[in-house]
């Protein structure tokens, strides 16, 4: 019965499977590639519309610490106030993430509570409204020398599971696209017992040899090719906000080692488009009348 059903999924999912292994491999920059000439008009009007903007000196600088090294601190950005607003409903969701049965992401180690957010897709939430930051978006489009486009934005919870490290908890590098930045945010204050985000820069990635039927990898294959001291694990207070290329640094969290301790997080993830997957929904977002163009452009794939 089991692998009638194992049977069936690959059948059924085949094409969708096949896609997601060439983007796990060298094939996915060139496909990208030949995706923006074949969407040649959708990249350059959404080029056209964010026109040429300036940056000041300190998101110049965020910039090409982020080229340079795959990540950067972003905390200045955000004001004390949405983060106290951002802390509130957090804590709001982890009431009513409790009541719901129909979460429809869920590990044992984390869960997304976004789920219990039925203003999810609104742009005026107030999780939506910190990821599409404008100067975050002016320092992602220099990133990426193309607008940014929010794929989506969410709040998880990491709990202690007390069972052998999986999925990320290990060590990997994202696939969402091959052109991606994440923002994080930490809603609590983020120690070593209750999981931070880990992770190589750039350069030290660069030892670690990649494979697409490799995806999670355990720690000792890890420190065969590097040192202990190049790992970098983001501790800091609550509202503590960072950048990271996830696609090319490898990075794992989530390892909460006491019972009891929990991790509350923002992540939203910014791509290019045209996306590198044809099932990509890119205009699901509300409300997004009066938005800056560039904002516009984080959410909608050609705004009016």
């Amino acid at each position: 019965m089991i692998l009638r059903k194992i049977k069936t999924f690959f059948k059924t999912n085949k094409l969708r499977l096949l896609i997601i292994l060439l983007h796990r491999s060298f094939l996915s920059y060139y496909i990208k590639k030949f995706l923006k000439f074949q969407h040649a008009k959708l990249v350059e009007a959404r080029a056209r519309l964010s026109g040429r903007l300036e940056l000041s000196p300190t998101e110049k600088l965020t910039a090409e610490n982020l080229k340079q090294n795959g990540f950067v601190d972003v905390t200045s950005y955000f004001s004390n106030e949405d983060m106290l607003l951002l802390e509130s409903k957090t804590l709001d969701l982890d009431k009513k993430i409790s009541e719901i049965n129909n979460v429809t992401y869920h590990k044992k180690f984390w869960s997304r509570m976004t789920d219990a957010d039925s203003d999810s897709g609104n742009v005026n939430n107030i999780i939506n409204r910190i990821a599409l930051n404008h100067s975050i978006l002016k320092v992602l489009h220099h990133y990426f020398s193309a607008p940014a486009f929010m794929d989506y934005s969410i709040v998880t919870k990491s709990v202690y599971s007390g069972e052998k490290y999986q999925i990320s908890q290990l060590w990997h590098q994202d696939k969402d696209d091959n052109e991606m930045t994440k923002l994080f945010i930490y809603i609590n204050d983020v120690t070593d017992l209750n999981g931070p985000f880990t992770l190589l820069n750039k350069k030290s990635s660069g030892k670690i040899p990649t494979s697409f039927l490799r995806n999670h990898i355990e720690d000792d294959f890890i420190f065969k090719r590097i040192n202990q001291s190049e790992v970098l694990n983001l501790k800091g207070k609550k509202f503590t906000a960072f950048l990271v290329d996830t696609s090319k640094c490898f990075h794992m969290g989530s390892r909460i080692s006491t019972p009891g301790q929990f991790r509350y997080m923002l992540t939203a993830t910014f791509i290019t488009l045209p996306s590198i997957y044809p099932w990509q929904v890119t205009d699901k977002y509300t409300n997004v009348e009066g938005l800056p163009v560039l904002e516009k452009l984080a959410v909608n794939q050609l705004p009016n």
